[in-house]
Protein backbone atom coordinates (compact mmCIF):
# COMPACT_ATOMS: atom_id res chain seq x y z
CA UNK A 1 0.00 0.00 0.00
CA UNK A 2 1.55 3.31 -1.13
CA UNK A 3 1.56 6.20 1.14
CA UNK A 4 0.14 9.56 0.05
CA UNK A 5 3.64 10.96 -0.35
CA UNK A 6 4.70 8.12 -2.64
CA UNK A 7 1.55 8.56 -4.76
CA UNK A 8 2.26 12.31 -5.11
CA UNK A 9 5.81 11.63 -6.31
CA UNK A 10 4.52 9.17 -8.92
CA UNK A 11 1.97 11.70 -10.24
CA UNK A 12 4.68 14.38 -10.42
CA UNK A 13 6.99 12.00 -12.34
CA UNK A 14 4.24 11.04 -14.80
CA UNK A 15 3.36 14.71 -15.36
CA UNK A 16 7.03 15.54 -15.97
CA UNK A 17 7.39 12.73 -18.48
CA UNK A 18 4.25 13.89 -20.36
CA UNK A 19 5.54 17.47 -20.55
CA UNK A 20 8.95 16.28 -21.73
CA UNK A 21 7.41 14.02 -24.38
CA UNK A 22 5.23 16.89 -25.62
CA UNK A 23 8.20 19.23 -25.77
CA UNK A 24 10.28 16.76 -27.77
CA UNK A 25 7.48 16.00 -30.23
CA UNK A 26 6.78 19.69 -31.15
CA UNK A 27 7.78 20.37 -34.83
CA UNK A 28 10.22 23.18 -35.53
CA UNK A 29 8.84 25.74 -38.01
CA UNK A 30 10.50 25.71 -41.46
CA UNK A 31 12.66 28.63 -42.62
CA UNK A 32 9.90 29.70 -45.02
CA UNK A 33 7.33 29.78 -42.24
CA UNK A 34 9.80 31.64 -40.06
CA UNK A 35 10.36 34.32 -42.70
CA UNK A 36 6.64 34.63 -43.39
CA UNK A 37 5.89 34.97 -39.67
CA UNK A 38 8.48 37.71 -39.36
CA UNK A 39 7.25 39.43 -42.53
CA UNK A 40 3.67 39.31 -41.23
CA UNK A 41 4.64 41.14 -38.11
CA UNK A 42 4.36 44.92 -37.86
CA UNK A 43 8.11 45.40 -38.18
CA UNK A 44 8.29 43.05 -41.18
CA UNK A 45 5.52 44.89 -43.01
CA UNK A 46 7.29 48.19 -42.36
CA UNK A 47 10.56 46.85 -43.77
CA UNK A 48 8.79 45.31 -46.78
CA UNK A 49 7.02 48.60 -47.52
CA UNK A 50 10.33 50.46 -47.36
CA UNK A 51 11.88 48.02 -49.84
CA UNK A 52 8.97 48.40 -52.27
CA UNK A 53 8.96 52.20 -51.98
CA UNK A 54 12.70 52.68 -52.05
CA UNK A 55 13.78 50.02 -54.55
CA UNK A 56 11.00 48.45 -56.59
CA UNK A 57 9.04 51.63 -57.30
CA UNK A 58 12.08 53.53 -58.70
CA UNK A 59 12.99 50.50 -60.84
CA UNK A 60 9.46 50.39 -62.24
CA UNK A 61 9.45 54.16 -62.85
CA UNK A 62 12.81 54.01 -64.64
CA UNK A 63 11.56 51.16 -66.80
CA UNK A 64 8.47 53.17 -67.72
CA UNK A 65 10.65 56.16 -68.62
CA UNK A 66 12.86 53.93 -70.76
CA UNK A 67 9.85 52.53 -72.63
CA UNK A 68 8.47 56.01 -73.12
CA UNK A 69 11.84 57.23 -74.44
CA UNK A 70 12.12 54.27 -76.83
CA UNK A 71 8.62 54.93 -78.10
CA UNK A 72 9.42 58.62 -78.57
CA UNK A 73 12.58 57.78 -80.51
CA UNK A 74 10.69 55.34 -82.73
CA UNK A 75 7.99 57.95 -83.30
CA UNK A 76 10.55 60.57 -84.32
CA UNK A 77 12.34 58.11 -86.62
CA UNK A 78 9.13 57.08 -88.36
CA UNK A 79 8.07 60.72 -88.69
CA UNK A 80 11.44 61.67 -90.20
CA UNK A 81 11.41 58.73 -92.63
CA UNK A 82 7.91 59.68 -93.74
CA UNK A 83 8.93 63.29 -94.34
CA UNK A 84 11.97 62.21 -96.36
CA UNK A 85 9.90 59.83 -98.50
CA UNK A 86 7.45 62.61 -99.25
CA UNK A 87 10.32 64.93 -100.07
CA UNK A 88 11.80 62.32 -102.41
CA UNK A 89 8.50 61.93 -104.26
CA UNK A 90 8.17 65.70 -104.60
CA UNK A 91 11.69 66.00 -106.04
CA UNK A 92 11.05 63.10 -108.40
CA UNK A 93 7.89 64.75 -109.73
CA UNK A 94 10.02 67.77 -110.64
CA UNK A 95 12.24 65.48 -112.72
CA UNK A 96 9.22 64.57 -114.79
CA UNK A 97 8.92 68.21 -115.85
CA UNK A 98 12.24 68.11 -117.71
CA UNK A 99 10.83 65.73 -120.31
CA UNK A 100 8.06 68.22 -121.00
CA UNK A 101 10.64 71.00 -121.35
CA UNK A 102 12.56 68.98 -123.95
CA UNK A 103 9.40 68.39 -125.99
CA UNK A 104 8.16 71.99 -125.72
CA UNK A 105 11.54 73.27 -126.85
CA UNK A 106 11.58 71.27 -130.09
CA UNK A 107 7.82 71.34 -130.73
CA UNK A 108 7.95 74.35 -133.10
CA UNK A 109 10.54 72.51 -135.20
CA UNK A 110 8.67 69.20 -135.51
CA UNK A 111 8.63 69.22 -139.29
CA UNK A 112 10.91 68.37 -142.19
CA UNK A 113 12.17 71.91 -142.80
CA UNK A 114 15.87 72.70 -142.23
CA UNK A 115 16.91 75.00 -139.38
CA UNK A 116 19.59 77.69 -139.43
CA UNK A 117 22.93 77.46 -137.69
CA UNK A 118 21.81 80.14 -135.26
CA UNK A 119 18.62 78.26 -134.31
CA UNK A 120 20.52 75.01 -133.99
CA UNK A 121 23.14 76.50 -131.66
CA UNK A 122 20.48 78.19 -129.51
CA UNK A 123 18.49 74.98 -129.24
CA UNK A 124 21.61 72.99 -128.42
CA UNK A 125 22.55 75.48 -125.68
CA UNK A 126 19.07 75.39 -124.12
CA UNK A 127 18.99 71.58 -124.22
CA UNK A 128 22.35 71.43 -122.44
CA UNK A 129 21.11 73.81 -119.77
CA UNK A 130 17.99 71.74 -119.19
CA UNK A 131 20.08 68.57 -119.11
CA UNK A 132 22.43 70.09 -116.52
CA UNK A 133 19.50 71.01 -114.28
CA UNK A 134 18.06 67.53 -114.74
CA UNK A 135 21.30 65.93 -113.58
CA UNK A 136 21.28 68.12 -110.45
CA UNK A 137 17.71 67.12 -109.74
CA UNK A 138 18.58 63.46 -110.28
CA UNK A 139 21.28 63.75 -107.62
CA UNK A 140 18.74 65.07 -105.10
CA UNK A 141 16.44 62.12 -105.66
CA UNK A 142 19.27 59.57 -105.46
CA UNK A 143 20.25 60.98 -102.05
CA UNK A 144 16.67 60.53 -100.79
CA UNK A 145 16.07 57.01 -102.10
CA UNK A 146 17.82 55.56 -99.03
CA UNK A 147 14.71 56.31 -96.96
CA UNK A 148 12.66 53.72 -98.86
CA UNK A 149 12.49 50.11 -97.68
CA UNK A 150 14.65 48.66 -100.47
CA UNK A 151 17.16 51.11 -101.92
CA UNK A 152 18.37 48.68 -104.59
CA UNK A 153 14.89 48.23 -106.09
CA UNK A 154 14.07 51.94 -106.14
CA UNK A 155 17.53 52.82 -107.41
CA UNK A 156 17.15 50.34 -110.26
CA UNK A 157 13.73 51.70 -111.29
CA UNK A 158 14.95 55.28 -111.04
CA UNK A 159 18.09 54.59 -113.08
CA UNK A 160 16.05 52.83 -115.76
CA UNK A 161 13.84 55.88 -116.10
CA UNK A 162 16.65 58.46 -116.16
CA UNK A 163 18.66 56.34 -118.61
CA UNK A 164 15.63 56.13 -120.92
CA UNK A 165 15.17 59.92 -120.81
CA UNK A 166 18.87 60.45 -121.58
CA UNK A 167 18.63 58.08 -124.55
CA UNK A 168 15.51 59.91 -125.71
CA UNK A 169 17.35 63.22 -125.60
CA UNK A 170 20.54 62.01 -127.28
CA UNK A 171 19.23 59.48 -129.79
CA UNK A 172 15.97 61.19 -130.74
CA UNK A 173 15.89 64.93 -130.04
CA UNK A 174 19.57 65.81 -130.56
CA UNK A 175 19.81 63.57 -133.60
CA UNK A 176 16.61 65.11 -134.99
CA UNK A 177 17.93 68.67 -134.63
CA UNK A 178 21.29 67.70 -136.05
CA UNK A 179 19.69 66.26 -139.17
CA UNK A 180 17.48 69.34 -139.64
CA UNK A 181 20.50 71.61 -139.40
CA UNK A 182 22.45 69.68 -142.05
CA UNK A 183 19.54 69.22 -144.46
CA UNK A 184 20.48 72.28 -146.50
CA UNK A 185 24.03 70.97 -146.94
CA UNK A 186 23.06 67.52 -148.20
CA UNK A 187 22.91 66.43 -151.81
CA UNK A 188 19.70 65.03 -153.20
CA UNK A 189 20.66 61.42 -152.49
CA UNK A 190 21.86 62.14 -148.98
CA UNK A 191 18.94 64.45 -148.34
CA UNK A 192 16.41 61.72 -149.02
CA UNK A 193 18.09 59.44 -146.51
CA UNK A 194 18.08 62.19 -143.87
CA UNK A 195 14.43 62.97 -144.53
CA UNK A 196 13.53 59.32 -144.11
CA UNK A 197 15.36 59.26 -140.75
CA UNK A 198 13.72 62.56 -139.78
CA UNK A 199 10.26 61.11 -140.32
CA UNK A 200 11.09 58.11 -138.16
CA UNK A 201 12.46 60.37 -135.44
CA UNK A 202 9.35 62.52 -135.53
CA UNK A 203 7.30 59.47 -134.61
CA UNK A 204 9.73 58.43 -131.90
CA UNK A 205 9.76 61.91 -130.35
CA UNK A 206 5.97 61.95 -130.31
CA UNK A 207 5.75 58.53 -128.68
CA UNK A 208 6.68 59.01 -125.02
CA UNK A 209 4.48 56.19 -123.73
CA UNK A 210 7.41 54.03 -122.55
CA UNK A 211 8.93 56.99 -120.68
CA UNK A 212 5.61 57.77 -119.03
CA UNK A 213 5.24 54.12 -118.04
CA UNK A 214 8.67 54.06 -116.40
CA UNK A 215 7.94 57.36 -114.65
CA UNK A 216 4.63 56.06 -113.31
CA UNK A 217 6.28 52.85 -112.11
CA UNK A 218 8.68 54.83 -109.92
CA UNK A 219 6.14 57.36 -108.64
CA UNK A 220 3.45 54.76 -107.83
CA UNK A 221 5.90 52.58 -105.91
CA UNK A 222 7.08 55.63 -103.99
CA UNK A 223 3.49 56.50 -103.16
CA UNK A 224 2.83 52.93 -102.02
CA UNK A 225 5.80 53.08 -99.64
CA UNK A 226 4.61 56.44 -98.31
CA UNK A 227 1.18 54.97 -97.51
CA UNK A 228 2.83 52.13 -95.57
CA UNK A 229 4.92 54.59 -93.58
CA UNK A 230 1.86 56.77 -92.93
CA UNK A 231 0.09 53.78 -91.35
CA UNK A 232 3.14 53.06 -89.21
CA UNK A 233 3.31 56.71 -88.19
CA UNK A 234 -0.36 56.69 -87.17
CA UNK A 235 0.24 53.62 -84.97
CA UNK A 236 3.20 55.19 -83.16
CA UNK A 237 1.59 58.54 -82.35
CA UNK A 238 1.00 59.32 -78.69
Amino acid sequence: MLSPEEKEKIRERIQFEDELREALSTKEPSWKESIWNKASSGLGLLILGSIITGVLVPIFQNRQKTLEWERQVRYENVKYDLEMRRECLKEFMLIGAFLSQFIELVQPYMNEKPISKKDYEELDKKLREIQSERFKQNAKVIGLLIYYSDYSIFSRMFNEYTRAVTDYLNNDINRFLFLKYHLSERTNSGREGDLSELRALLQEIDDTSSLVQKFNEVSLNMLKEIRIKEDEYANTRF
